[in-house]
């Protein structure tokens, strides 16, 4: 019988069995996919306070004045024992990564924010490959392609976990007194964002399609209270793109060019409803993009030239990484022009031709660029009363 049985093999995860293993606890992951790490694949880095890479750079942060920011910045939906707990132990979390052989490549702020964000050399792509190998090394047992099912009591008590090998559809109970639910936010589960938001239809999930709310689900059907589903984070702006998924979109230089950039923005009347520079916060771009029916980013051949050999206007604010210039952005708009091209041949009606973002351009006689954005659903945190102590301790374990 496994000590701590783990559900969800995100970062998350990983570093919560990475640390029961090193407390001398046996322990399990129970991973849904077919791959770990999750959609801390493709985060840019994390928050800390007060870490060695900050005390090396001369960074100094008020933890009370951040905390207090920080719940504002939330209209106080937050809870602040839960941040300042975060905040509290954000530092030696970073530098716990650090010791299992996680890469910094920079610390600072992420567009106009507190200088606390601790870029991944390499991504979030290269965190998860490092501690799912430490894991490895650890003896961390990972179930793939299994879904849980169910939490199981004895006597009001957790005892273990049902699960599903998504396979073969066969289930197995596992029998453990702890259990970690790692398993994300709902952003892919349309239903649950619907409650959240009567625009649910107009945003674009950016994930890897495995955010379902299982997490949630699990804990409300074995009797957690129904606290609260959390605040919607709008990531700014996403390409629109009727042939391909908006992850495709996230680390073209297209989709810099029109969302971080964003030379111009306007809306279904051609009109600019915002100052461009509101993207330096992505979830006030994507408040600002939501109140619009449709929203396009503008940028002309000077603007192409100018990014392709010259550089950028400005720095792209919602990333810690910057690129010098777009040098790729020319042939990427030649090939996806290309692409769509093909598509719009095969239409079959106006609205094929009205869904796709690349067809303005041919109905304008300059050399203009237009895409079609729509704001990105990215994260939601989720609040969740505990249905034990255990269970609450054990959320907050690195």
């Amino acid at each position: 019988m496994p000590e701590v049985v783990i559900i969800g093999g995100g970062l998350s995860g990983l570093v919560a069995a990475i640390t029961a293993r090193q407390a001398g606890l046996s322990c399990v992951v129970i991973e849904k996919g077919r791959s770990l790490g999750g959609d801390g694949n493709y985060v840019e880095g994390v928050m800390g306070v007060d870490s060695r890479l900050q005390q090396q750079a001369g960074i100094t942060i008020d933890r009370t004045r951040l905390l207090q920011d920080e719940l504002n910045y939330s209209h106080y939906e937050a809870s602040a024992p839960h941040l300042k707990q975060l905040i509290d132990h954000s530092g030696e979390t970073i530098d716990w990564l650090a010791d299992q052989g996680v890469k910094f490549a920079s610390v600072g702020p992420q567009g106009k924010s507190w200088p606390t964000i601790h870029a991944f050399a390499g991504g979030g792509h290269a965190a998860v490959a490092t501690l799912v190998a430490k894991a490895r090394q650890l003896g961390v047992e990972f179930c793939m392609s299994t879904s849980t099912q169910k939490l199981l009591q004895t006597a009001g008590h957790l005892s273990g976990v049902e699960v599903m090998n998504e396979v073969t559809g066969q289930t197995t109970k596992i029998a453990t007194d702890n259990v970690i639910l790692a398993t994300g936010g709902y952003v892919d589960n349309p239903e649950l964002v619907k409650k959240q938001t009567p625009l649910s239809d107009r945003l674009m999930s950016v994930s890897d399609g495995k955010s379902t709310g299982d997490g949630m689900q699990l804990a409300w059907a074995a009797g957690a209270m129904h606290d609260s589903m959390g605040a919607l984070q709008f990531g700014g702006g996403a390409i629109f793109d009727p042939m391909l998924p908006p992850f495709m979109h996230m680390t073209s230089e297209i989709g810099v060019a029109a969302t971080q950039e964003a030379i111009l923005w306007v809306n279904q009347v051609g009109d600019r409803f915002v100052n461009e520079d509101v993207n330096d916060n992505m979830c006030h771009a994507g408040n600002a993009l939501l109140g619009q029916a449709r929203t396009f980013a503008i940028f002309d051949a000077e603007a192409v030239k100018h990014l392709s050999t010259v550089g950028l206007y400005k720095a792209v604010g919602n990333s810690p990484f910057s690129p010098d210039t777009l040098s790729k952005l020319p042939d990427e708009l030649a090939s996806d022009l290309a692409a769509h091209r093909k598509y719009l041949a095969k239409a079959d009606s106006l609205e094929t031709w009205q869904n796709s973002y690349i067809y303005r351009i041919w109905l304008i006689p300059l050399p203009i660029i237009i895409s079609k954005s729509r704001p990105a659903l990215m994260l939601i945190l989720v609040k969740l009363r505990p249905i034990s102590r255990r269970l609450r301790m054990a959320h907050f374990m690195r």
